[in-house]
């Protein structure tokens, strides 16, 4: 799948779980590979060099920690079209706890899932950071490039 930030003009994140994931951000120049625990990161200043760094790649796999206190509360909201198609709106509420998603920690989310497909289409946290999903089942590829250590 894709995840489409906005905010970040035309950054992306391609992600196939379960622990692999590409982000490319155009604004900063900056992208970065992961598999697993090993990754690559290529920063801006004129260098194609990447180098390597310890990761988790399931950073970017939307996710709430397995073992937290806390509840979660989903409640149904006003359905509502994206891309002009049906979608199903879910807010999740989160007490005691926080959910991520590329790093980002949230205790409320509004999760639009699609009608026809039943898969996450658009992702709103709180702080109004919105995440678009798409392509799912592309074929995707992601291998750490070689790297050189610091």
């Amino acid at each position: 799948m894709t995840l489409a930030l906005f905010g970040q003009a035309g950054a992306t994140v391609e992600v196939v779980p379960p622990d692999r994931w590409h982000a490319t951000v155009p604004a900063s120049g900056s992208e970065y590979i992961a598999v697993g625990t090993n990754g690559a990161v290529r920063r801006p200043g004129g260098s194609a060099t990447w180098y390597c760094w310890n990761t988790d790649a399931r950073y970017w796999i939307p996710r709430a920690p397995a073992t937290a206190p806390g509840t979660l509360t989903i409640a149904r909201v006003p359905d509502t079209r994206i891309d002009d198609l049906p979608v199903r709106a879910y807010l999740i509420v989160a007490s005691e706890m926080r959910l991520y998603i590329g790093g980002a920690a949230a205790s409320e989310m509004t999760v639009y899932v699609g009608v026809q497909t039943g898969l996450p289409r658009r992702i709103v946290l709180a702080s109004s950071e919105t995440w678009d999903v798409s392509d799912y089942g592309a074929r995707i590829t992601i291998r750490v490039p070689p790297c050189r250590t610091r």
